[in-house]
């Protein structure tokens, strides 16, 4: 770590102070022992040190923004104080030992945090100043909130696993950890104007995270071991419930997912700041297990609540006999249901969603978990393990479930999920996920309104740019297409005039697939020159790709990469609507899309499927009679003898078992998705199959 060593030294000349704020000249020793000559402004908590190099005279004499900055950057400390329950020693001996905050060339290159002790060094002021000048929705100034974040990192002897880095070992996590947490945190509670919310990716981290979390507890074979002591599980590995980091070796899940869920599933506001207190008061670890023990004691002791449960069933942890001894003996914990994702997508009709329920006491309250859907009741287990099948569909797009815990017989906790075909819907109907990009936007406002996205330059003589994200996941062997109608109002182009992206207009607007893999490479670009104060048609566009180009490798199936839209221009506005997205993959080739063939790995032209020969009443070997065939809703069946009737789906998947003797019978299959099934009947000395149709 390296040593603080601050010289400032005061010029004598004191500025004229407007607003609320007085600049001094100064200067100010980095952490690399440079003197850099800076403009100073003191606040409650902070020094803002600006490198002369890095402001312009306008930007120095806009007093109101100047203010706004300091105001943040006091606001993101006041929180960890206030939060964490003490200050890191160290800063500016010469302004009461305030937090040093210096704007230059920094020392670990987007920004260097002094850790354990008061001082970071940064970069992005040219953004910061417009993002807070404007109120914008874009955050560059998460820098500030990450590296104090180092600062009141005191926790290292507490948390972080011991590790040997010559056998791929990680120390965990849980420094950055704690930076993320808090410093997310803390803008969710200094961003109160929705303006300010609203496509901003700073806020959505949380979220993010925390599916991180729910794919973590989601997937029984995930511990702290091979997830964030060992890099054993990377990349995406549940398309619904978590993020690539866009380099092959990022892990699948990490100590920030984790703390995440801790805070979410039992309250911000129950667990700080007691759990920081408590943790700072914990033994040194020696070992994984000392360190998962101190998590899991300051999160018990910070609620007074005995969540050996939580953290050894539902997190995995394995902790030390002192520490379970001692977390057993405080009161119960309430149990209720982890939520899940309220969106479930199946990304082909080839795969099934895995839907483990869990409670905060799992595998201790007795409780039993059940799944309905259209009030019917689909599995009831006392595990809450379940694999949900595409077939749960039938002929609708989407379909809502509801998820119970009840003990007793009784009801005690519920909550609804939607299951849908990640085909053909309206973006902007998940309008929540979108997000402006946190190092562009510096001067423009993105916002939603009505059924548009708008991403307006605010300053009509310069150039402004704009990039909004959406994350998608891809899965291998899918063809994926966008299609949208946009508009760009920009300038009018002259001769001569500076050239936008290359190309000789005021202004252009694109949308398309962005990834590591491509970097943007299929895009619909669209350039126009327009007039102020004239108003154009909207033009329909779409791009389309095939998710193979955007994974990294063979052995990769899922990879997340990103839907954008972009706006540049002299004073452009880019206006986008009717935003849709497509899975057109056709297995079959047989020009039945599959999300809307009956039969997507089996080409025909009945709704996709072959045609097959029908009859009202279709005769086996031996008396084991079937009808009608097609069918909408039941398959009557009669049998001269005892035996088993499967149904399976084309991809092989086992349906419906059921024993029949040698009375008639009938088999419900309204629920199944239109197309082509298989109907196995198997008894002590005969197997024998047929096809039928769901229509």
């Amino acid at each position: 770590m390296k040593k603080i060593f601050l010289v400032t030294l005061l010029a004598g000349l004191l500025m004229k102070g407007y607003s609320q704020i007085n600049v001094l000249e100064g200067k100010y020793t980095t952490f690399d022992n440079k003197i850099v000559d800076v403009y100073q402004i003191v606040g409650k908590y902070v020094v803002l040190n600006i490198g002369k190099s890095v402001i312009t005279a306008e930007q120095l004499n806009d007093k109101i923004t100047l203010e706004k900055i300091l105001q943040r950057s006091d606001d993101l400390y006041a929180f960890y104080k206030d939060n964490l329950g003490f200050e890191p020693p160290g800063g500016n001996p010469l302004f009461g030992n305030k937090a040093n905050i210096f704007w230059g060339t920094a020392g670990g290159g987007g920004g260097l945090g002094l850790v354990g002790a008061k001082g970071i060094e940064i970069s992005g002021f040219y953004n910061i100043f417009y993002n807070l000048k404007y109120n914008l929705n874009v955050n560059r100034d998460v820098i500030i909130g990450y590296e104090f974040g180092r600062n009141f990192f005191t926790f290292s002897n507490k948390v972080l696993f011991p590790f040997d880095p010559n056998k791929d070992e990680k120390n965990g996590g849980f420094a950055e950890g704690f930076a993320n947490i808090l410093y997310l945190y803390a803008f969710d509670k200094i961003m109160v104007n929705p303006s300010q919310r609203e496509l901003n990716e700073t806020l959505l981290n949380i979220r993010w995270h925390l599916q991180r979390f729910r794919g973590y507890i989601n997937d029984d074979s995930c511990t702290p071991h091979n997830t964030i002591a060992k890099w054993e599980k990377i990349g995406t590995l549940d398309p619904n419930r978590g993020q690539d980091g866009w380099n092959e070796s990022d892990p699948a899940y990490t100590g920030t997912a984790i703390l995440t869920g801790i805070i979410e599933t039992f309250g911000k506001d129950n667990l700080f700041p007691k759990f920081f207190t408590i943790l700072k008061d914990r033994p040194s670890v020696n070992t994984i297990e000392d360190a998962l023990s101190n998590i899991a004691y300051s999160a018990s002791f910070a609620l007074n609540k005995n969540l050996l449960p939580f953290f050894k069933n539902v997190l995995k942890f394995k902790l030390n006999s002192n520490t379970e001894s001692e977390i057993g003996a405080l009161p119960p914990c309430e149990s209720k249901l982890i939520r899940d994702e309220s969106t479930l997508w199946f990304l082909s009709p080839f795969e099934e969603i895995t839907l483990n329920l869990k409670s905060t006491n799992y595998l201790t309250d007795n409780c039993v978990y059940q799944i309905y859907i259209d009030g019917v009741k689909y599995s009831s287990n006392t595990d809450g393990k379940n694999q949900l099948k595409y077939s749960i569909l039938g002929k609708e797009n989407e379909k809502k479930i509801t998820c119970q815990l009840l003990k007793n017989g009784s009801l005690i906790d519920s909550y609804d999920v939607l299951l849908k075909k990640r085909h053909n819907f309206n973006l902007f109907d998940f309008r929540k996920e979108f997000y402006a990009y946190y190092l562009s936007n510096a001067k423009t406002k993105s916002f939603f309104q009505a059924d548009k996205l708008i991403m307006d330059g605010l300053e009509k003589d310069s150039l402004c740019e704009s990039f909004i994200f959406y994350n998608l996941v891809f899965s291998r062997d899918r063809e994926y297409k966008i299609e949208g109608a946009i508009r760009n109002v920009s300038n009018t182009y002259k001769l001569g005039d500076p050239l936008v992206n290359g190309f000789p207009t005021s202004g252009l607007s694109e949308f398309g697939f962005y990834g590591p893999i491509r970097n943007g490479g299929s895009n619909q670009r669209i350039g126009y020159d327009i007039g102020k104060g004239d108003t154009i048609s909207y033009y329909k566009t779409y791009s389309g790709v095939n998710s193979n180009q955007y994974i990294p490798s063979d052995n990769r199936k899922y990879f997340m990469n990103r839907i954008f839209v972009k706006g540049v221009g002299y004073g452009q506005k880019t206006e986008l609507q009717n935003f849709y997205f497509y899975d057109v993959t056709d297995t079959d080739n047989d020009g039945f899309v599959d999300f809307e063939d009956n039969c997507p790995t089996e080409p025909g032209k009945y709704q996709g499927c072959p045609q097959i020969q029908t009859s009202n009443n279709q005769l086996f070997n031996d008396g084991f009679t079937f009808y009608p065939n097609p069918t909408n809703d039941k398959l009557r069946i009669s049998s001269a003898g005892e035996g088993v009737v499967l149904i399976h789906d084309l991809m092989g998947r086992l349906l419906i078992g059921k024993e029949i003797d040698n009375t008639y019978q009938e088999i419900d299959v309204s629920k199944f998705i239109s197309g082509t099934y298989i109907l196995q009947f198997t008894s002590k000395d005969r197997n024998q199959t047929a096809k039928f149709i769901k229509n």
